[in-house]
C-alpha cells in the first residue's frame, strides 16, 4: 500500500465516522420553520449567490481546458512527489 493509497483509507474512515454524526445533528437541528433570507439584507443575499456562482465557474473553465483525449501538459502532483522523493524533504521549503 502506497501513501496515495494510506491517505485515502484514513480520508474515507474519516469521512464515514463523521457523516451520521454530522447527519443526527442536522436533522435534530430541525424546526421546520420558515427562513425569510431578506431579513439578513440585500447585500449578503445577492453576495453570497454571486460568490456561489464565480467559485463555480473557474472550475468548469479548467475541466473544460482539457479535451479527454488531450494530453496535460502540467502534472504539479507527479512533479512534485518527486522532486520530495529526490531531495528527503518532508515538508516543502517556504
Amino acid at each position: 500500500m502506497n501513501d496515495d493509497q494510506l491517505f485515502r483509507l484514513i480520508l474515507l474512515a474519516g469521512f464515514v465516522i463523521l457523516l451520521p454524526i454530522g447527519i443526527y445533528h442536522r436533522l435534530e437541528s430541525r424546526t421546520g420553520e420558515k427562513l425569510d433570507r431578506r431579513q439578513e439584507g440585500w447585500f449578503i443575499l445577492v453576495a453570497l449567490r454571486l460568490c456561489g456562482i464565480t467559485g463555480l465557474a473557474p472550475r468548469s473553465l479548467c475541466s473544460s481546458q482539457f479535451a479527454p483525449g488531450r494530453k496535460r501538459k502540467i502534472r504539479f502532483g507527479d512533479d512534485y512527489r518527486n522532486y520530495m522523493q529526490q531531495t528527503g524533504r518532508f515538508v516543502p521549503r517556504l
